[in-house]
């Protein structure tokens, strides 16, 4: 089906084969033939009908390939092709094959294909176009237009065609076709020429695939006689894993004659800082000139020890040790705050003046 449809009828024939409506006119011819239907079939009933798994009959398979055969005979031959070159009587413009009219004529060989010739055949196709138009202005492929066609094809008779009997068309077209003497080998070069760039390019993407998998050890090539030489290449699935994984690592080499053991790792102490620093409070070096360890610090003086060392320090003492001080020393050492305040404002004030 696909020589006489997609390589010749889609040359000869003026009609539209945009989005593959050549295919879905085959695949409906094919339907009304085999089932006798009555209708248009829908895209739901094609698609049941194509992925049906019962398959069609032999003699079905052979009627069909008749009928296109008779088919490309009538749009070849001159004499024949009348039917499909009609024009229309007001715009003078070629009408085309609308997708309704190639399914009806196919029914239509498919039917009389025994009892008429080749030119009946191409008289009654003309009369049925021509009779649709009559009633249909726009030609379209639904269940109206095939109901009115096919009570066309049912009354056709040979009484009423003024075409000249003769050999019927089934034999006839068996003389006369002439399929593409090319077409093979068209399909052949066509095939050459897809396959040829796929090879190269499976070539390059081996290639690739071979060389990402492939680790080569690198070879000096400085030496003159190294064709002379046996070749040190080493293949590897995948690169060494030392040159992948840390020195510190555990992992062994792949490469490596013996398997050693890893080696164990140091037990993780945690450190008692508290009795880090006991430890170091109770160690008194014997060179410290005090007796005392470094890290001791003496407390801070009471009032009563600064006034007596007459070093008086405000940061070292506290409220605590103000409140542990005589009555008298506190007396004392509040005129002492006095005096040191008076003292900073009289400063004060000099500056201000000068």
């Amino acid at each position: 089906m696909r020589e006489f449809i997609f390589d010749e009828l889609d040359v000869l024939l003026q009609w539209d084969t945009a989005r593959a409506n050549d295919f879905r006119g085959l695949t409906g011819a094919l339907y009304i033939m085999d089932k006798s239907s009555n209708t248009m079939p829908t895209i739901q009933a094609l698609t049941n009908w194509l992925e049906d798994s019962i398959e069609v009959s032999h003699r079905f398979r052979k009627d069909a390939a008749v009928v296109f055969k008779i088919f490309v005979v009538l749009a070849q031959q001159e004499k024949y092709r009348d039917c499909f070159n009609l024009v229309d009587s007001k715009s003078g413009k070629a009408l085309k094959v609308s997708p309704a009219e190639f399914i009806m004529s196919s029914v239509l060989i498919y039917h009389h294909k025994d009892k008429l010739s080749l030119a009946q055949l191409s008289e009654a196709i003309r009369k049925m176009r021509l009779d649709i138009r009559k009633v249909e202005v726009d030609i379209r492929a639904n269940s109206r237009v095939v109901k009115h066609m096919l009570a066309f094809i049912k009354n056709v008779k040979s009484s009423q065609l003024k075409a000249a009997s003769g050999e019927c068309a089934a034999i006839a077209a068996e003389k006369l076709h002439k399929p593409k003497a090319s077409t093979a080998e068209a399909d052949d070069d066509e095939v050459q020429v897809e396959i040829k760039p796929t090879q190269k390019a499976s070539k390059k993407r081996a290639r690739k695939d071979e060389d990402e998998d492939e680790y080569v050890e690198p070879v000096d090539v400085s030496s003159k006689s190294q064709h002379h030489r046996p070749s040190t290449r080493v293949k590897f699935s995948s690169p060494p894993a030392d040159a992948l994984v840390p020195s510190h690592s555990t992992v062994p080499s792949p490469i490596s004659s013996t398997n050693m053991p890893p080696p164990p790792y140091p037990p993780h102490i945690h450190p008692d800082r508290l009795a880090a620093m006991r430890a170091a409070k109770s160690t008194v070096p014997p060179s410290h000139p005090s007796g005392q360890s470094p890290l001791y610090r003496p407390s801070r003086m009471t009032a009563s020890q600064a006034w007596e060392s007459q070093d008086i320090d405000m940061h070292s003492m506290n409220p605590r040790a103000l409140a542990s001080t005589p009555h008298h020393l506190e007396q004392s050492l509040m005129s002492r705050i006095i005096q040191v305040k008076k003292a900073i404002l009289k400063v004060g004030v000099i500056n201000m003046e000068e």
